[in-house]
């Protein structure tokens, strides 16, 4: 009985690479075929195609047996990609602190009331511009967005109190426009990543005149009230009444 259960599992079928079963050689090893084909594929690793579709999640294809360019062609692709992520952190930082810093000094300064600055140039990160620039024509833009197309659409023109509101806004529009000539920006120093805070009122007329002046004054042009005055209702559009220009 010993004798049998030794030749029946010296003869038992072993598994090939592909799944299946291959027959053995009798002795309980694989045919030199066989034998031959594991041993060049150990030797060989995983091929270039495999290696070239393995994904970032994935480090299976890219084990002990991967090409040794490969592995470290890979590695260092991830350390740069760690070091660009710090690099960038670490320069905006550096750019924050870099402008928080200029904007002290420049409020400092124009305290002082030395003359280094003007006491007509305002900064952008001031507490009350932020609700100027912020909240106030956050809802500016929304009442813009909502009534502009329903009034051109059923061509109905804001009369009594809907005009006095849209008259504000314009107010609103217009002193923005002349604020623009009076507050500090920011400009690149040399194509680099640092900046200069231009306080200069001279500067600060110049940049803006070549920029957004343009696009700006075609924006607040009074273009409505010469309408209105053209179809003789200027003057009922102020009216509370129900109906003012009926």
């Amino acid at each position: 009985p010993t004798r049998g259960y030794a030749m029946s599992s010296a003869t038992k079928p072993r598994r090939s690479l592909n799944g299946g079963t291959s027959p053995s050689d009798g002795r309980g090893r694989s045919p030199p075929r066989e034998r031959e084909m594991v041993q060049r594929n150990h030797r060989r690793g995983p091929s270039f195609e495999s290696v070239g579709e393995a994904t970032e999640d994935d480090d299976s294809v890219l084990g002990d047996g991967a090409p040794k360019a490969a592995q470290l062609s890979r590695a260092i692709s991830r350390v740069e990609g760690r070091e660009g992520a710090h690099q960038s952190s670490v320069a905006a930082v550096k750019g924050f602190e870099q402008k928080a810093s200029q904007i002290a000094e420049a409020m400092k300064a124009q305290e002082r009331g030395d003359g280094a600055i003007d006491k007509m140039v305002m900064h952008p990160s001031a507490e009350w511009r932020r609700y100027w620039d912020g909240h106030f024509n956050f809802i500016v833009l929304v009442y813009i967005a909502y009534t502009v197309p329903y009034r051109l659409a059923f061509d109905l023109p804001a009369m009594g109190g809907w005009y006095w509101f849209e008259f504000i806004i314009d107010l609103y529009y217009w002193a923005d426009f002349v604020m623009c000539f009076h507050t500090a920006y920011w400009e690149k120093v040399d194509d680099g990543d640092d900046v200069r805070y231009v306080t200069d009122l001279e500067e600060i007329r110049s940049h803006y005149l070549r920029t957004w002046f343009l696009p700006d004054l075609l924006a607040i042009l009074p273009v409505e009230y010469v309408k209105r005055n053209a179809q003789n209702i200027a003057v009922c559009s102020w009216s509370l009444a129900n109906d003012p220009c009926g």
